[in-house]
């Protein structure tokens, strides 16, 4: 199963988790990525009125995992 809390899209807020998908679409004033409500964009298509473009939906369609990142213990900081 494919979480939100798992891409590398995701972000989360202090009341609000966003999804920073690049098919979300750009913003014409700075050019950054437009930020959407992470349950918005995860839900079926349609629910939501006057939301009919495509989405990452059910399906995680624009899932990107988060890289792996290998950390040492703090405590081999010396080797």
């Amino acid at each position: 199963m494919k979480l939100c809390k798992d891409c590398k899209y995701f972000s989360k807020g202090y009341r609000a988790d966003w999804c920073h998908a690049p098919q979300n679409g750009y913003s014409v004033i700075d050019g950054s990525i437009n930020a959407k409500f992470a349950h918005v964009t995860r839900s079926k298509p349609l629910q939501y009125a006057g939301m009919r473009e495509e989405k990452c939906g059910p399906d995680a369609l624009y899932f990107e995992g988060k890289p792996v990142s290998i950390r040492k213990p703090w405590y081999k900081f010396w080797k």
